[in-house]
């Protein structure tokens, strides 16, 4: 019976994931990369579809007749389901307030040279939460010898310093994208400054900050130098990836493919274990999740 469920809430979420793919692209005139299709790639494809793959493949057998993975994936189909509902409504009192606070904030690029300036305080501002981070998290210059190592044992009490770090830094590339004189930057100069601004966020130790400039700078591309195909994307993703797990082998994160390819387990399988427990920890109504609207602040 648990089987027959699985199969059916898988199905249902792919469904749901071509369904709202397609309205993705019907709401942004045919583009194809779009927030709807991201959500679709990244938080159901990876966090769930591939993690759940990486669950059937890792996982003992014992712990795979659990009745809790097929209600992730209705979970899953749930939250799509919300966000689609939420993004059409363009006109929603949320979606009012955002453009409005983005009318206030809007960058001014009539200025290059005073833009030059604000990017400056904010890498000055990056390398001074840097040199606090060092001092109070009592890890020293390990954080430049072993990031990896002073991110997952001397983050505790210091992780405001840590995320301003990161936030600071890119902000400075953001600005440097969209606070200029001309309609957009030439190839070469979107190249260097990912790569100069995703080399100084690998020493943050987190790989979704080095990450996060890299979607920023396809995005970028995409929408202001060329429109990037999906057969090309398709490709240049799995290259990034394997691109990735290299690195990650290479510098000693994991010991090899299986042990990296593992780290998706994560993901899905603890929130099966949170479904199977729910009665025993109880429902929070939302309370967990308002936690993560943090990271806008």
């Amino acid at each position: 019976m648990w089987q027959t469920d699985l199969y059916l809430s898988i199905f249902f979420l792919l469904s749901l994931c071509l369904f709202v793919f397609i309205k993705g692209r019907s709401l942004h005139k045919g583009d194809w990369l779009n927030p709807l299709s991201a959500t679709v790639f990244l938080t159901i494809g990876v966090y769930t579809l591939i993690s759940f793959v990486a669950v059937m493949i890792f996982v003992d057998a014992d712990h795979k007749t659990d009745n809790s993975f097929s209600e992730v994936m209705w979970l899953s189909s749930v939250y799509l389901l919300a966000i689609y509902v939420g993004y059409q409504a363009q006109s929603n009192p949320i979606c009012r307030f955002f453009y409005f606070f983005l009318a206030i904030f809007s960058f001014n690029n009539k200025n290059k040279k005073g833009s030059m300036i604000y990017i400056m305080i904010l890498l000055l501002a990056a390398i001074l939460s840097y040199i606090a981070l060092i001092v109070s998290s009592g890890a020293g210059f390990l954080w430049i010898s072993d990031t990896r190592t002073a991110y997952q044992l001397y983050r505790v009490g210091v992780g405001h310093w840590w995320l301003m770090y990161q936030w600071f830094l890119t902000a400075a590339f953001f600005w440097a994208l969209f606070a200029r004189q001309s309609k957009h930057l030439p190839s070469s100069s979107l190249l260097f400054l990912t790569v100069t601004f995703a080399f100084l966020l690998n020493y943050s130790g987190s790989k979704a900050a080095v990450l996060s400039i890299v979607v920023i700078a396809i995005l970028y591309s995409h929408y202001f130098v060329k429109k990037i195909s999906l057969a090309l994307t398709f490709i240049s993703t799995l290259a990034a990836i394997t691109t990735f797990f290299a690195q990650l082998i290479i510098s000693g994160v994991y010991a090899d493919v299986g042990a990296a390819l593992a780290y998706f387990v994560d993901y899905f399988y603890t929130t099966a274990q949170l479904m199977s427990q729910i009665e025993e920890i109880g429902h929070r109504f939302g309370e967990g999740y308002l936690t993560s609207l943090w990271f806008y602040v």
